[in-house]
């Protein structure tokens, strides 16, 4: 699915629509898999601990010097106003989408159900320590409420000039597998 918009109202099932791993890959493959705390796979190390640090900004820094796995989380979702088009993925590595799942998850939870949400790409732009400017966009779930309280749709309003070409990529949503 390809969008000019920023955000998408989508329903997503619960808490279980969102599911989080750490991950390092190698050019022979996967070398970690974990929830941060333990292994998920491969089976013979699976339940054991993966040596994650426990704070997220001690795990961002391991990555960052390649010894150690960064985020990969996945969204289920639908499209709140065409469900009927089936389950889609929002697949991410962001940290920033890390460091909030709980409170996403929290929140999912709170509607006991479907739960109706914007999923939006956020414009950030920022300085490095370095003094080089930075534009990007990050990903944010800002869950609403059920479907019987929240519209599929926003209100309507007009449409946001879209941002131009270059600053930024878009992410494609994949349709859900069988």
């Amino acid at each position: 699915m390809l969008t000019s918009r920023e955000s998408v109202r989508v329903l997503l099932d619960g808490p279980d629509a969102v599911a989080a791993h750490m991950v390092l890959r190698g050019s022979a493959g996967l070398i970690h898999h974990g929830d941060g705390v333990e292994f998920l796979s491969p089976a013979e190390k699976k339940g054991r601990p993966c040596g994650c640090p426990p704070l997220l900004e001690d795990r961002k820094l391991a990555a960052k010097a390649m010894r150690g796995p960064t985020p990969s989380v996945d969204i289920t979702f639908q499209i709140a106003a065409a469900p009927e088009l089936g389950a889609f993925h929002f697949m991410t590595g962001s940290w920033q989408m890390a460091a909030q799942l709980s409170d996403l998850t929290d929140a999912l939870e709170r509607v006991d159900g479907p739960a109706v949400c914007d999923l939006t790409m956020e414009f950030v732009v920022y300085t490095t320590k370095t003094g080089r400017g930075i534009c990007c966009r990050k990903p944010v779930v800002t869950v609403l409420g059920s479907p019987d309280t929240v519209a599929p749709e926003p209100p309507s309003a007009a449409e946001p000039t879209p941002a131009p070409a270059a600053s930024a990529p878009r992410r494609k949503a994949r349709p859900a597998g069988p």
